[in-house]
């Protein structure tokens, strides 16, 4: 599943060191998948490949997920609060039915259902 968007990391952790993040969202290409060459038992990431980070961020999926802020998902615009590392990823200008997806299959994944699914 790839969904291109505006995507925003925001830290958590930088308020409590007194620092503020870009505050900038950059175009992106959003991948929710197993990085390739690793096992079937691998675990499943959220990677976020930007045109001047081509190899771009991954983040462990998989009972990683602390919450999902979905209020304005109508609009386009949905959150992804991850447990480790302590950041947000915020999503936005994406199209209304890839963001629906990307939400359902990744909601899958924090409940289990998604990986047991694809092994049928």
């Amino acid at each position: 599943m790839r969904l291109q968007c505006e995507v925003e990391v925001v830290s958590r952790l930088l308020p409590t060191c007194g620092l503020r993040g870009r505050g900038r969202a950059t175009r992106a290409l959003l991948s929710l998948g197993r990085p390739p060459g690793r096992a079937r038992g691998g675990g499943v990431y959220l990677m976020v490949c930007t045109a001047r980070d081509r190899v771009g961020a991954r983040y462990k999926v998989q009972e990683n997920i602390e919450r999902f802020f979905t209020r304005f998902v109508e609009e386009g615009k949905a959150t992804v609060r991850l447990r480790e590392p302590a950041v947000d990823v915020c999503l936005s200008k994406g199209m209304l039915q890839g963001l629906l997806e990307e939400q359902g299959e990744l909601i899958c994944i924090w409940e289990g259902d998604l990986l047991k699914r694809k092994q049928m």
